[in-house]
Parts: C-alpha cells; structure tokens; sequence
C-alpha cells in the first residue's frame, strides 16, 4: 500500500482494516509477552525490549483510533 491513508477508497480501506484485524491481536500478545519477560527479569535489553513494543502498541493504536474516526470503521 503505497498510497496515502487520506486518498484510499473503499478496497483500500477494507485492505487496511483486514490487516489491522489481524495485526493487533499478535501485537498486543508480543507486548503482553514483553511485559511479563520484563516484570521477571531486571536485565536492561529485556526492559528496552518491553519498552520498544509498548511503544508501537501505542503508536500503533493511535493510528488505528485516527483511521477508525476518518473512514468510520471501528477496528478495535
């Protein structure tokens, strides 16, 4: 997908919400996995590590949040 989320028409919305449906469920396991590595393990890559997967869960679902508002499409 090469084109800008403000020009997708009605597949390319479809495009994106497919793979966001079946994105998110494995990005919220893999920050869920950090987290808990991270509760039981004081060693400073594993936090980064945990650190760096909250951070795109994040940014991940502000993203989503803004895309579900534009094109009225709740995704998560």
């Amino acid at each position: 997908m090469n084109r800008r989320v403000d020009e997708l028409d009605e597949e390319g919305c479809e495009k994106v919400a497919n793979y966001v449906r079946e994105e998110w469920p494995k990005v919220t396991a893999a920050t869920d996995e950090a987290l808990n590595a991270c509760s039981n393990n004081s060693d400073p890559m594993i936090k980064h590590y945990a650190e760096s997967w909250v951070t795109l869960k994040r940014r991940m679902k502000c993203a989503i949040q803004s895309f579900s508002q534009k094109y009225e499409m709740p995704l998560i």
